[in-house]
């Protein structure tokens, strides 16, 4: 799974700098904080067991050392396929 981090784009939010990256839905361009994975829109799409999934899956760190767990893995694909396929039929 590709991140798009863009760290020119750092704000600074008291202490912590935050970063962002392209929404994962093919064709979405929004960014997005790095502790998301989706824009709103397409986060919505996902049924709500797996965006659980996802976001129990979620570990800070994981885009820069490569090393998302196998759950969060699958159910990342799993939600790319319903959001595009939710988007072929609007």
């Amino acid at each position: 799974m590709k991140a798009d981090i863009d760290t020119s784009q750092d704000r600074v939010k008291g202490s912590e700098a935050m970063k962002t990256h392209k929404c994962q839905a093919e064709g979405c361009g929004q960014r997005i904080d790095i502790k998301h994975f989706m824009c709103t829109r397409h986060w919505f799409m996902v049924p709500v067991t797996l965006r659980r999934v996802i976001k129990a899956g979620y570990r800070p760190g994981r885009v820069i050392d490569k090393l998302p767990s196998k759950v969060y893995d699958v159910a990342a694909v799993a939600a790319l396929a319903i959001v595009k396929n939710n988007e072929a039929h609007r």
